[in-house]
């Protein structure tokens, strides 16, 4: 029902910021303001039922060990992880044990601390 809505009133705003750009007239801008009006309240109300759904949710589950949790967490995991690095020597690792060896390597260079110690870059 809002989804139709939203998409009338975007279509009517698209229609009328047209006509103003044609023929800028004070009816038209104050439709315009009417109908951007409108659609914020339209949107601010379906804002406003998530925040209450998620507040709610959060409420219900925060004590309790569930998959609320590991959903939340999920998406961090899977960006935080590494699943492929690019080797000095131009190559791209994808092994874990490869990625290690790379990373391994490089804080070796990095904190190398011997006197005739060179920096990784040269």
């Amino acid at each position: 029902m809002k989804h139709k809505q939203l998409e009338t009133l975007l279509e009517q705003l698209r229609n009328l910021e047209q006509k103003h750009q044609a023929t800028p007239d004070n009816e038209i801008y104050k439709k315009l303001v009417a109908v951007r009006r409108d659609i914020r309240t339209l949107l601010l109300d379906d804002t406003a039922q998530s925040m209450i759904w998620t507040k709610q949710t959060y409420y219900e589950k925060s004590n309790k060990t569930d998959s609320l949790l590991a959903r939340t967490l999920r998406p961090r995991q899977e960006r935080s992880h590494i699943t492929a690095i690019k080797h000095p020597d131009g190559t791209t690792k994808s092994r874990p044990d490869e990625i290690a060896k790379v990373f391994e390597d490089f804080y070796k260079k990095l904190y190398n601390h011997t006197p005739d110690a060179h920096t990784p870059d040269g």
